[in-house]
């Protein structure tokens, strides 16, 4: 019985390299009169999760040196199917909108396959794709990633770092200049950030941690939830309503007061009515709100 013949190889399931075994091989051999070449295409096992791959080593016999007793050959080898290697791809990613999300898998792609403009420009585009999600509007990719900072979505450092990809994508469009793999890689770990932060970590937070709130249909949402503790003819301020809540949503509460104040004389919202103003010990107006209407909340 043949030896089994062990190598390192790289696993995509394992993601790192580990000891496989030569299921098969073929070879193939150039013409030494012409240039001495050969090609070997060898069907590999990991030992480790037992995942097949195909491995493909070019010798390079031609360019051989010597180092010192022995002839040392070059090899360059390739696995498919082919991984971004030493990359996990986010576990939830169906949180991400479905447009930005594809022009993310592609990107992926292109780094797979080492194309590097490519990945520059299709990174840039995901930081375009974000912005026209949340409607982040402006003359250039500049400005919006200003009002990305200006309105909170990010931080102004992280603003920083996407304008360095935007000037790597745009020397890859404008002067067709390839970035540095090593750029490449930190610019997808910084567009991961931007779409974990803005996507993922919120819908994630949602329910299980006390973010603040700062969209009003949210802030109603939750009010609605408050009211149904309440009864009837009950006269409070939101600060009462809210109870301990009322940390979440005090940041915007004057807009958003506002708007509820709107809504109700427009009977959008019908559990409360407008109540009596009083001043407190500091002397500011301190709007009330009366049960009116109280439905069942699901």
């Amino acid at each position: 019985m043949k030896d089994l013949v062990i190598l390192k190889n790289y696993c995509n399931e394992c993601d790192k390299n580990t000891n496989h075994a030569v299921l098969a091989q073929h070879d193939w051999h150039s013409d030494p009169d012409d240039y001495s070449y050969a090609q070997y295409h060898k069907l590999v096992k990991c030992l480790g999760c037992d995942n097949v791959s195909l491995r493909i080593e070019d010798h390079d016999i031609e360019s051989a040196y010597q180092t010192d007793n022995e002839w040392e050959v070059p090899i360059t080898t390739k696995s498919y199917p082919k991984k971004l290697q030493n990359h996990k791809k986010f576990d939830n990613d169906y949180l991400i909108p479905k447009l930005v999300r594809n022009i993310y898998n592609e990107v992926l792609l292109t780094l797979q396959e080492d194309a590097k403009i490519l990945s520059s420009l299709g990174l840039r585009a995901c930081i375009e794709s974000v912005c026209n999600h949340l409607e982040i509007v402006g003359g250039n990719l500049a400005i919006r990633i200003n009002k990305l900072a200006t309105v909170g979505y990010i931080s102004k450092k992280d603003a920083e770092r996407l304008h360095a990809i935007r000037f790597m994508g745009n020397d890859s469009a404008h002067e067709i200049k390839a970035p540095k793999e090593a750029s490449l890689k930190i610019a997808l770990e910084i567009v991961e950030h931007l779409l974990k932060s803005v996507f993922i970590l919120p819908e994630q937070a949602n329910g299980y941690l006390d973010t603040l709130i700062d969209q009003y249909t949210l802030f109603e949402k939750l009010l609605e939830k408050h009211l149904s503790n309440f009864n009837n003819g009950d006269e409070y301020p939101l600060s009462h309503f809210f109870e301990k809540d009322w940390r979440r949503v005090q940041d915007c509460i004057s807009l958003f007061q506002t708007e509820l104040i709107d809504n109700i004389n427009k009977n959008n919202f019908e559990l409360l009515k407008i109540g009596r103003q009083e001043k407190n010990k500091k002397g500011d107006e301190i709007q009330y709100f009366i049960i009116h209407k109280m439905e069942v909340i699901e």
